[in-house]
């Protein structure tokens, strides 16, 4: 139907529709067969160079994506336009840390010289400045948006407004997050309002292992076009339990395995390298922990036990 009406308003020769996409991936890789192509093949015809260009890219799996297109064609698109051509300011917002990346969010501390005037001429546009001109509940550090509709239906909208309230106020009772936050959240809005930080004397930020502790943290990225891993990360920290003579926290470093090439047998050099990098890290876990006798402090706090 689209590739029809393409012909039939004459943007054929401009656009092109298919029901098989694919993702152009190795171009960047070196890996190339149409960069070879044009790079040594003066005589490569247009067909020659197409077959290139098509080797070069992966099939991207439709169904994957499918349900999510038609959501926003179907679903999203038509009530983001008829909110906006009736009043795009009534939209339900809300700054948090997804907004990191929006071209509307308009955090001064981001913007170049340009863009911050730009913002500066209207910043009820942009939702970082437009939330300090309202006042809006988003500011307080850890009150989600659904913490914010709570807040809304007992008519506290600014933070203004948390900072009058003591935490045993209904809403606290309502939603989970502010419930276990209530001693917290009014004390964050009245820091909004007074520009004076407060500590916590009751809050808890650490406690002390009784064994010994591992910590791997694992980043994996995949490219679900083209089905195969792009990169692997890992970082390693020991932690002693607590004693009379403490031993500190021991990093075990961290590496990284970039996937350049889309082929499996590349993907599989790094997933080895990646594993044997975490056989390395316990094996220096258990000798750090037989180094300082923490073997035998455990066996013994599990006799006892």
């Amino acid at each position: 139907m689209l590739a029809n009406l393409l012909q039939h308003t004459g943007l054929d020769q401009r656009f092109f529709v298919t029901a098989t996409p694919k993702l152009w991936t190795r171009t960047a890789d070196g890996s190339s067969r149409l960069a070879d192509v044009l790079a040594n093949n003066a005589a490569a015809t247009i067909n020659d160079k197409l077959d290139a260009l098509l080797s070069d890219c992966d099939d991207i799996p439709f169904k994957f994506y499918m349900q999510t297109v038609r959501r926003f064609f179907g679903e999203d698109l038509p009530r983001v336009i008829q909110l906006g051509d009736a009043n795009w300011q009534s939209l339900d917002w809300h700054v948090g840390p997804k907004c990191s990346s929006c071209d509307w969010l308009g955090y001064g501390r981001w913007l170049g010289t340009a863009d911050q005037q730009r913002v500066n001429a209207r910043p009820q546009h942009y939702c970082a400045p437009n939330a300090e001109l309202i006042d809006h509940l988003s500011r307080i550090v850890g009150v989600t948006k659904g913490a914010r509709k709570t807040f809304g239906l007992h008519a506290i909208t600014t933070s203004a407004a948390v900072a009058q309230t003591t935490g045993v106020e209904r809403p606290y009772r309502e939603h989970s997050l502010l419930r276990k936050e209530r001693s917290r959240i009014p004390e964050r809005a009245s820091a909004l309002q007074t520009n004076q930080v407060t500590i916590d004397q009751a809050a808890l930020i650490a406690n002390l292992a009784r064994s010994p502790n591992l910590q791997l943290s694992i980043a994996v990225n995949f490219d679900a076009g083209a089905g195969l891993l792009t990169g692997l990360a890992l970082s390693g920290r020991l932690s002693f339990p607590y004693r009379a003579n403490p031993v500190r926290p021991l990093s075990l470093g961290s590496a990284s395995y970039i996937i350049d090439a889309k082929l499996p047998r590349q993907e599989w050099v790094a997933l080895e390298a990646f594993l044997l990098q975490i056989e390395q890290m316990i094996v220096r876990a258990e000798q750090e922990f037989a180094n300082n006798n923490f073997w035998r402090d455990v066996k013994s706090d599990r006799t006892e036990g």
